[in-house]
């Protein structure tokens, strides 16, 4: 039995990207990415567009600069970690 993750609006799949990758990128690239066609793949609910997690996933692996990096998205522990660093800087 598979589930289904919902789909993310534009600043929840920023946000997502962020927390589960590490790969920062804001709203506004997200949109330039969308329009040039270089983004991840989306879909619409009307005028929204909205990204599948697991397109946003397939997308930082394809990216070059990446591709050596990242294997897997951050476990808790890196979470958890770079949380703790958020938290002491500020």
């Amino acid at each position: 039995m598979t589930t289904t993750r919902p789909l993310l609006k534009q600043d929840q799949a920023a946000a997502y990207l962020l927390e589960t990758w590490n790969f920062e990128m804001k709203v506004s690239t997200l949109q330039t990415k969308r329009t040039s066609g270089e983004g991840p793949r989306y879909t619409r609910n009307g005028r929204t567009p909205l990204y599948d997690p697991d397109d946003l996933d397939a997308w930082v692996k394809a990216q070059p600069k990446y591709e050596a990096v990242i294997d897997e998205p951050w476990s808790e522990t890196q979470k958890a970690a770079r949380a703790n660093e958020e938290r002491k800087a500020g």
